[in-house]
């Protein structure tokens, strides 16, 4: 499978403890939505390299984020291994999000579209995670090289199209100009 055909879901921050289990970071909008997901197996990418499936033996939250541990990590020397790489999975087992709710990447080349003209505003280059709310950054209309960050809020992104491959917004004023 190519890279297009993975779905990145967590990272491995830490080790914990002595028996194999690693402390994520999950990339869903919220930890619940995470512990929530119907997964068993996943894969560890490092870089843009797929390594070999993990299975998941169990999970749990420990200081606010998951703690899982694999049958194939035994130890604390294997975890400490897993530090910094991405869990993904294969995209067709992603799993279903709540409405507004998407896994990074899922967006990545979508079209931005004003609401009010109609006119190509850029294409989506990421959704970006933010304490309060998530972030889409996409390409300046008018800038080669520059990024424009708009706030994923109803006021400003007000319809996502998957199968359209657009978003439509209504940029704040001046926002184009910073």
């Amino acid at each position: 499978m190519n890279s297009e055909q993975w779905l990145a879901i967590a990272v491995i921050i830490r080790p914990h403890a002595l028996r194999g289990a690693v402390q994520l970071k999950p990339y869903t909008r919220t930890v619940d939505e995470f512990l929530g997901a119907p997964i068993k197996r996943v894969y560890l990418r490092d870089r843009s390299r797929i390594l070999h499936p993990l299975h998941l033996q169990s999970m749990g939250l420990h200081k606010g984020l998951p703690l899982v541990t694999f049958r194939e990590i035994s130890d604390r020397t294997a975890a400490e291994g897993l530090k910094g790489m991405e869990i993904v999975i294969p995209a067709e087992e992603r799993w279903e999000l709540p409405e507004g709710s998407f896994f990074p990447g899922e967006l990545d080349g979508f079209e931005v579209i004003s609401k009010l003209t109609g006119d190509k505003l850029g294409t989506v280059l990421r959704l970006e995670s933010g304490p309060a709310h998530d972030h889409l950054v996409f390409t300046h209309p008018h800038r080669e090289g520059d990024e424009v960050m708009l706030p994923k809020v109803e006021a400003f992104v007000h319809e996502v199209s998957l199968a359209d491959h657009r978003v439509l917004v209504t940029l704040p004023e001046g926002l184009l100009e910073l």
